[in-house]
């Protein structure tokens, strides 16, 4: 596919009326073109993995995505580094990492905060020098992967903590884009709400009491807190209270 056309649909997947966030979404478009880190931050459910898309839309190679909070500390590395056979008990065969698969593309941290702090050093000379060792093997590889990081921690607050590395944080940090959550822009959890496939088939006076709550609740949630009050109606007609 084209890279114009990739970059469209990834830009056409994240629609907003939001004067900030429309300017963010032009800023990941112009990002799209350079293989420099990014640094997204914001609340969970805020669209950062969408914006992260955006950023790889201009890449033919693969965007590759690590839930650092999905996986255990002790198997962190070999995940994203990989393994030789017998390196550690249950490594019964050679293994390439993330990282392997996402040369020539992007590598999509997200919730980087929850990375265990041995790992950011070798997070650090990825990006530095494209450069990292496998689990069980000295030898050292070279990597051509852009990475792009995202978080909802507060990340100076885990610098102060000793928690996350203050070097990592300033390179990663360069280009950061911040998706606001959807209490500062209403329009956007309404627009969502009323665009949604089941909003057309709900009576008006439960439509009218969805888009009340959505206009005055905090939406802690925020686009995933949406698509629950709309998949418990859907279910049970349940309304949100």
């Amino acid at each position: 596919m084209d890279n114009s056309i990739k970059l469209m649909q990834a830009r056409d997947a994240y629609t907003t009326n939001d004067c900030y966030m429309a300017g963010v979404v032009d800023k990941a478009s112009a990002l799209s073109f350079c293989k420099e880190p990014v640094l997204i931050v914001g609340e969970t459910g805020t669209g950062k993995e969408l914006i992260a898309n955006i950023l790889h839309g201009a890449n033919d190679n693969n965007l590759v995505t690590v839930n650092t909070t999905a996986v255990t500390d002790t198997l962190f590395e070999s995940e994203l580094f990989g393994h030789v056979k017998g390196s550690f008990t249950g490594a019964f065969r050679d293994r390439d990492g993330l990282v392997e698969h996402a040369n020539g593309g992007t590598l999509f941290l997200d919730e980087i905060g929850d990375m265990p702090v041995n790992l950011q050093a070798k997070i650090l000379r990825l990006i530095q020098f494209g450069t990292y060792r496998i689990v069980g093997d000295n030898e050292t590889r070279h990597t051509d992967c852009r990475i792009i990081a995202a978080t909802c921690a507060n990340l100076d607050a885990m610098i102060v903590s000793g928690a996350f590395r203050k070097d990592l944080f300033y390179r990663l940090s360069t280009f950061m884009l911040t998706c606001t959550p959807l209490r500062e822009r209403r329009h956007d959890a309404i627009k969502f709400i009323t665009e949604h496939p089941t909003y057309k088939d709900i009576p008006a006076d439960d439509s009218m009491a969805i888009v009340d709550h959505v206009a005055s609740s905090r939406l802690e949630g925020n686009y995933r807190e949406l698509e629950q009050i709309m998949l418990r109606y859907k279910v049970l007609k349940e309304l949100p209270c």
